[in-house]
Parts: structure tokens; C-alpha cells; sequence
């Protein structure tokens, strides 16, 4: 009986100690996997839901990312660096435009002013323009560029011919290339982009009068705009309002210096600015801005900004509303229209090819047409509101085509208002609609 016990104990045992060993092994196992496991190279991560890209709004950098037919519409993010400084260049035009560190400079005053545009890029910092726009080829407007290139350089000019035959142009033309650009002839709807801002060039005409060929952009900012007419007169209006083109604007830069020449009232009607800058020289004998073109912008609704009477203007968007602050006489009465010299502009002040005088007031009344006027200040000026054909009995502005056709001896040169001239029986001409 002991030794089956002994021999049953044995065997208890022996079995306790297989399933004991088992058991290790077993476990040994089951760690074993789970440091294979833990010894496994990284795998990928577990896959996520596929996101769209984020989309880049900030506009693009350089001219050739915006198509002709790539829609400008204000962005809907907050701007967040815009101003224009008009320069007081006298009876010239210069302005810079800055945008999120970007810089363009819009013609350069005479060659007179190239040290004043030098000093104020190096006082504001700009050492580099984007682009340099030389709207057409009068030294009143590309004179000055040179100096503006010897302290920026520059990526892209344009201008509306890369030729021509004026001491100042090829003044201009050297110091384009000594920039290391070159002169370009923009199309017509391109458009590029000046940081988050957008630019469409909405005029270049390459033939004609040299003034008509002038540049006409405009520039979006947000929900505000700024249309720069250069010396464009009403050919110029006209073709812009037949084209279609959104002409609306916070802030419209004043064609021609203010002349007569230009900002007709169907014109104001599109363009329906809040704010209007003028540039023009203090005393110049030109009488620009004229009356007329002040009385018509008092009409539009625009407050009106004068280099002649407050120097520098400056204007800075925050992509909704436009701040207009000036280098002195902020509370001037700008509407008031300068008071010609007593003496006429003499043969040398008298436009020639390549002077950029505004013309609608500078050529004096014949001798032997009346003057309507008894203002004797007025016509000792030589100044005159319109001229009026005293056969047909209607009358238009001078750069009106129909004047260019009128025999001299039917030219009736007249200082009135227009309200004297329909009370006279002359009724206004359909075509300039003066």
C-alpha cells in the first residue's frame, strides 16, 4: 500500500510538473510574441481623412499669375498695408504706391524733380520698385524717373512705346536699362498684382495724340480702387466708357493736371469717386484746375485734394474706407480756381511736340472775336470757357473734334458760364456735352 501511494504521489507529482512546464512554456510564448512584436521596424501611422489643401488667397507675386481673364474682386480678407503718395511735383504727376512691402512708382515728375524723387524713395526706404508705370512720354512725367532709378532698382517699366524722340525719353530709357529692366508696352485688361492688392492696365493707346496714349490704371485694394488717368482726356473717357470697364473709384486721380481737356461729367457719373487728387504746380499759367472741371467735380460729390495748395497728399485704405491726410493747409478751400499770371504764356510756354502743357488754356482768343465776358481779369488772361460756331450756333470745349473742323472765322471764343452761352441762344454740342 505504501509503495502504489508512493508510486501515486510520484506520479501526482511528474504531472503537476508537465503541466507546470507547460504552463512556462506557454507564457514564455506569449511574451516571446509580444516582444516580436515590440521589435517590429515603425509602421506607417493609421491612416486619417483626407483634407483639402489649404488654399492660398494671398495674391500672386509677379504679373504672369493674373490672366486677362482673371477676375479682380475685392478680397475678402482684411488688407493689411495700403497707401499712395502723391507727390508735389508741381505741374507734373509722381506717385508711389505701397502695398504689403511691395512698391510701384506711377510717373516721375520733370527732370527737375529726379533729386526729389531720389530723397523721398531713400527716406521712405523703398529700394526696390515692383513696377515703375511712365505713363506716356512728356517730361512732365518721365523726367524725373531717372532719379528714382538711380536709388531703386526695378523688375518691370512700363510704358506705351519703348521709342521716341526727346531728350528726356532717352534720359529715361538709359536709366531703365542702367536698372537692369527694360521698357515694356503693356496690354490692354492685363493685370497684375502689387502685394494683395490688384492693378489693370485699362488704357494704352500706342497712336495719336501723345496725351491720349497716356496709361489709365486702376488699382484694388480691398473694397476701395484707385483709377490714375494720367494726362487721358475725354477720347480717352470716351473709349473707357464704351468699353465697359468697371470704372468705379474711391479715389480718382485727375486726368490732364485738372485742364478742361478732361473729367467730363458723364465720366464723374461712372467713375462716382468719393475723394478726387489733383496735380498740378502752384501759379502755373495754365489756370489748371479749371473752373469748369472743379465745378464739375463739386458735383460729382468728390472732396477735392490739390498738390498746388497742400503739397503732398497721402492716401491710406484699410480695404473699406480711404484716409486722406496732406503735407499742409488741410482745411484749404480747394474748389477755388487758381488766378492766371497777368501776363499770357508766351510763345516758349505755348505746347510743342514734346511739352506736356495742357492745351485747352493756352491758346488766346482770336482779336476780333467778342469776349462775352465784361470780367476784364478774365480776358486779359486770354482764358475762355468754350468756343461756340456762330454759324451752326452751338458751342463745345476746344478739344472737342468739332472745333478742330470750324473755319477760324466762325470760332466764337467765348468766357461765359454755360448757362450765359444757352441764354445767347448757342445749344451745347451732343459729342462733348460741355
Amino acid at each position: 500500500m505504501k509503495r502504489r501511494n508512493r508510486n501515486a504521489k510520484k506520479s501526482s507529482t511528474g504531472l503537476w510538473l508537465v503541466l507546470a512546464v507547460a504552463a512556462v512554456v506557454v507564457f514564455g510564448s506569449i511574451l516571446g510574441g509580444v516582444r516580436h512584436e515590440s521589435n517590429k521596424p515603425d509602421e506607417p501611422d493609421a491612416p486619417t481623412v483626407a483634407q483639402p489643401p489649404e488654399t492660398d488667397t494671398s495674391e500672386p507675386s509677379d504679373a504672369s499669375a493674373l490672366s486677362e481673364n482673371t477676375p479682380i474682386e475685392p478680397s475678402d480678407d482684411t488688407p493689411s498695408h495700403f497707401e499712395v503718395h502723391f507727390l508735389d511735383v508741381g505741374q507734373a504727376d509722381a506717385a508711389l504706391v505701397e502695398c504689403d512691402g511691395k512698391a510701384m512708382l506711377i510717373d516721375g515728375g520733370n527732370k527737375a524733380d529726379s533729386d526729389y524723387l531720389y530723397t523721398y524713395l531713400k527716406n521712405q526706404a523703398v529700394t526696390h520698385l515692383d513696377y515703375v508705370i511712365a505713363t506716356h512720354v512728356h517730361e512732365d512725367h518721365i523726367g524725373g524717373i531717372p532719379g528714382a532709378l538711380t536709388y531703386a532698382s526695378a523688375d518691370t517699366v512700363y510704358c506705351p512705346t519703348d521709342t521716341y524722340d526727346s531728350e528726356a525719353f532717352r534720359d529715361f530709357s538709359k536709366a531703365v536699362s542702367k536698372a537692369g529692366a527694360s521698357i515694356t508696352v503693356p496690354e490692354v485688361n492685363s493685370r497684375f498684382a502689387l502685394g494683395s492688392a490688384a492693378v489693370e492696365i485699362l488704357a494704352c493707346n500706342t497712336e495719336g495724340d501723345i496725351n491720349e496714349t497716356s496709361i489709365v490704371c486702376k488699382v484694388t485694394y480691398g473694397n476701395t480702387a484707385f483709377l490714375f488717368m494720367a494726362d487721358a482726356g475725354c477720347d480717352t473717357e470716351n473709349y473707357l466708357l464704351e468699353s465697359g470697364a468697371d470704372l468705379k473709384a474711391t479715389v480718382l486721380k485727375v486726368g490732364h493736371h485738372g485742364s478742361e481737356s478732361a473729367t467730363s461729367s458723364p465720366f464723374l457719373l461712372q467713375v462716382s469717386p468719393e475723394i478726387a487728387v489733383i496735380s498740378a504746380g502752384k501759379d502755373n499759367p495754365y489756370g489748371c484746375p479749371t473752373e469748369g472741371t472743379l465745378i464739375r467735380l463739386k458735383d460729382s460729390g468728390a472732396k477735392v485734394f490739390r498738390t498746388d495748395m497742400q503739397g503732398a497728399i497721402f492716401c491710406t485704405s484699410d480695404g473699406d474706407t480711404v484716409s486722406v491726410t496732406t503735407e499742409r493747409n488741410a482745411d484749404a478751400d480747394t474748389l477755388v480756381p487758381p488766378v492766371l499770371p497777368e501776363t499770357e504764356p508766351n510763345d516758349a510756354q505755348t505746347p510743342a511736340e514734346n511739352d506736356d502743357t495742357p492745351q485747352a488754356d493756352v491758346q488766346a482768343p482770336s482779336s476780333d472775336q467778342p469776349a462775352v465776358s465784361q470780367d476784364t481779369s478774365t480776358q486779359e488772361t486770354a482764358s475762355y470757357s468754350y468756343i461756340g460756331n456762330k454759324n451752326s450756333k452751338k458751342f463745345h470745349y476746344d478739344w472737342c473734334g468739332s472745333t478742330k473742323k470750324m473755319k477760324e472765322g466762325n470760332k466764337y471764343y467765348a468766357t461765359c458760364s454755360r448757362d450765359d452761352m444757352i441764354a445767347q441762344g448757342y445749344t451745347p454740342c451732343a459729342k462733348c456735352n460741355p
